[in-house]
């Protein structure tokens, strides 16, 4: 509204009728194009304004944002009926400003106390999509119109939630187009931008492609993207931005001295993906100690090769799983910056 007012701090006084009418005029009235989602923010509760766009826009799945209070949880799970009672699919829970990963120590601090989004998801009859971190760095970007700058490593894991939660006709083409994309570009400005290889990888992730570039494992390991993701609650934890600016995190459960299971994820180019794929499933199933022993030439050896100019991938998934192993007990989410 602020781009249709003269002063930003003016108020628009407004009455229930007029939002109304003002809601089902911009969707009208607009020349969306051909969509594949349209998302719409609404406010807390169960305003006339959700109402409307409830009960007069083609809605197709709603998405209820929460914070860890007892207060939003209430306030949350009113919207959760009013969606019921007006037949409207509840795709999934996201909790918002769940905890502050404090980056001296790694530990978890519950600000607003207790997460309750397990109650919201049984009132709903949905998944919980993700627990989103207080960041002050994304609060200051946005702050200062920089929105597009904010890259979060939960961002994927999101999108990729939500696209499988959708019910849309249209998802399973778009899944596939994101994970062709996904690993060959890097989120900016509310989409992608390019990376600085996606010309490279560009025929690998065509499916009738015959590339020579990278071997058919190397292949395989970006195409499914085994392993990706996080684990709730890790018993080690690292992340670490490479010479590239490529960032890379893994975390590890570890029971007695085996590693028994394993996640990355990073937002870098192809041969990020299979370097951290191939170093997972190395590690997996491993005591500590072989695992230590794994390394760069390692993950390179069991890709059948990677080109000269992207070794550094496989460095930095190397690196990046020492430093987990090392952290084990303490989950720090410090970046380090590897020459």
């Amino acid at each position: 509204m602020n781009l249709l007012i003269e002063h930003e701090d003016q108020p628009v006084v407004w009455r229930g009728p007029l939002i109304s009418q003002a809601i089902k005029q911009l969707f009208g009235d607009v020349m969306w194009g051909e969509l594949d989602y349209l998302l719409v923010d609404l406010p807390p509760g169960t305003s006339d304004a959700t109402l409307t766009i409830m009960q007069s826009l083609p809605v197709k799945g709603v998405i209820m944002v929460t914070t860890p209070q007892s207060l939003a949880t209430m306030v949350v799970s009113k919207a959760v009926h009013m969606a019921q009672k007006l037949n409207i699919p509840v795709l999934g829970i996201i909790e918002n400003m769940s905890y502050f990963l404090c980056p001296d120590t790694g530990k978890k601090h519950f600000v607003f106390g207790e997460s309750h989004s397990s109650k919201v998801a049984i009132a709903a009859d949905a998944p919980i999509i993700a627990n989103l971190p207080i960041d002050s760095n994304a609060t200051n970007l946005c702050d200062n119109g920089k929105i597009e700058d904010v890259v979060l490593m939960e961002t994927q894991t999101l999108t990729e939630a939500f696209l499988r939660s959708a019910p849309i006709e249209t998802s399973s083409k778009i899944r596939l187009d994101l994970t062709k994309m996904s690993y060959v570009m890097k989120p900016s400005k509310l989409g992608f931008k390019p990376a600085k290889n996606a010309n490279l990888l560009s025929v690998v992730v065509e499916e009738e492609g015959n590339s020579s570039e990278l071997s058919p494992q190397a292949k395989e390991l970006i195409k499914n993207k085994e392993n990706w993701g996080v684990l709730e609650s890790p018993d080690a934890h690292a992340r670490i931005s490479g010479i590239c600016g490529d960032t890379m995190q893994i975390d590890l459960q570890i029971e007695g001295r085996i590693i028994r299971d394993a996640r990355y994820m990073t937002d870098g180019c192809g041969p990020s993906i299979a370097s951290a794929g191939m170093a997972i499933r190395l590690a997996k199933g491993k005591s500590i100690t072989e695992a230590k022993k794994i390394t760069q030439d390692d993950i390179v050896e069991n890709l059948g090769g990677l080109p000269d100019d992207h070794r550094h991938c496989a460095k930095l998934a190397a690196m990046t799983l020492q430093q987990a192993i090392r952290n084990i007990g303490q989950v720090p989410d410090t970046i380090e910056k590897i020459s």
